[in-house]
This record gives structure tokens, sequence and C-alpha cells, in this order.
């Protein structure tokens, strides 16, 4: 009775840990997703801004002032920007706990296997889909351009920037 008790603990553990691991997965593409939204959103602010700002657009301004919602474009796409930002900061958050989890789970994993039943040494690692999503996630954690922990703050920085350079400047 008692091994199988044992037996179902470690099958729920195993599950629990596919399903993080699923999550960190799921996490690892949403961070990818918002740091090329980020990236395509500042890119077209900053296209726009410029155009606003540069002498074609004078020679455009009557045909622009028909066309209203394309002066809204830089704020649109700032926002989205920052939007996007928040949401990586906070799904970064959330795999870095996962991360930190898995991780610590996997190494009292591996260290609490190396004296197999006879008391010598044995040779365990991770299973490679386990390091390639650990993996995965750790090379997700950097915005395009601006990769670091100021990544995010200068995305904000500049799609503020030019708001303020396009709208003051008119």
């Amino acid at each position: 009775m008692r091994s199988k008790t044992m037996e179902n603990i470690g099958q729920n553990h195993f599950l629990q840990l596919d399903e993080e691991l699923s999550k960190l997965r799921r996490i690892s593409s949403g961070l990818r997703l918002n740091g090329l939204l980020t990236f395509l959103a500042t890119l077209t602010n900053l296209a726009v801004t410029a155009f606003l700002l540069s002498r074609y657009a004078t020679a455009w301004d009557n045909a622009l002032l028909l066309v209203v919602p394309f002066r809204l474009v830089p704020l649109l796409a700032g926002l989205l920007a920052i939007l996007c930002v928040a949401l990586y900061e906070y799904l970064l958050r959330q795999g870095n706990i996962l991360f930190d989890e898995i991780s610590d789970e996997l190494e009292w994993n591996v260290k609490g296997s190396h004296l197999s039943e006879g008391g010598a040494l044995t040779e365990k690692r991770p299973d490679l889909k386990v390091r390639m999503i650990l993996r995965m996630f750790s090379r997700a954690n950097d915005l395009p351009l601006f990769p670091g922990a100021y990544g995010p703050a200068i995305y904000v920085l500049l799609n503020l920037g030019l708001f303020f350079i396009g709208y003051l400047a008119r």
C-alpha cells in the first residue's frame, strides 16, 4: 500500500512539472510576441513622427488634414508599445517565478538522485525537453534592440519622447 501511495505522489509530481513547463513555454512565446510588437509599434511611431516633422509632410498637409487618423498613428503606436512593454514586464515576472521554481525542483531531483541504492554515484540530467524550455525562456528575456534590464524603460521613454516631439513641435 505504501509503495502505491509513493508512486501516485511521484506521478502527480511529474504531471505538475509538465504543467508548469507548459506554462513557461506559453510565457516564452508571449514574451517574444510582445517584444516584436513593442519593436514594430516603436518603429511605426518613429517613422510616422519623422514623416510628420519632415518637409514632405508640409506638402501633404492638406491631404493629411482629410485623414485625421493619420496624425493619431504616432499616439496609438506609442500607446500600443507602452502597453506591450507593461504586458512584457508582467509576463517576465511570472516567467521568472516559474523558471526559478522549476530550476530548484530539477536541482533538488538531480542532487537527490546522485546516490543510487547501492551508495554509488550516478549521473542524472534533466530531460532535453526540460532544458530546451528553460533555455527558450532565458533567451526570450530580452527585448529587440535594447536588451537587458533597462530595455523596457528605454522603449517607454523613446515612445513618450516621440509623442512629445511629434505633438508639441507642431
